[in-house]
This record gives structure tokens, sequence and C-alpha cells, in this order.
């Protein structure tokens, strides 16, 4: 499988390049990088983020969990 290398550009200077596998798998990533993203640091402590975490105003945002409704009855 071939892989596609992205470079990490700031005011015109390569500062990093990054090399991922061009995987069907990973397109979210693939589109992600080729859209420009900001890059920010991840708070401390934190190795990882939810699927629909936002980043607003500066900040993480998590994603609300709708906790699941005991409106059930149990059959004995």
């Amino acid at each position: 499988m071939e892989n596609l290398t992205f470079a990490f550009v700031m005011d015109g200077d390569v500062f990093h390049y990054l090399q991922i596998p061009n995987d069907p798998r990973l397109e979210g990533v693939i589109a992600g990088l080729s859209s420009g993203p900001q890059v920010v640091p991840m708070p401390e402590g934190v190795e990882f983020m939810p699927m629909g975490t936002r980043y607003e105003n500066g900040e993480f945002v998590l994603p609300e969990v709708e906790e699941p409704e005991d409106d059930y009855e149990v059959e004995d």
C-alpha cells in the first residue's frame, strides 16, 4: 500500500512532515489533513479524544453522552 506524505507549513517554512497509508479506512484523516487544519496541543494528561469532540473558542468540547432511560420493566 502506498503512503501519502503531508508537509506541515508555517509562514512558508516546512517544519515537519507526516506519512500515512493511503487506506480507505483513513479517508477522514486524509480529508482533514488536506483541508489546512489548525494544529493545537492536547490538554496535559489527555491522549485520546472521543469522536465528535469539537474545538471552540480555544477549548475542547466533548460530545454530550445521553444516558439510557430506565423506563423498562423486567419480567419475572
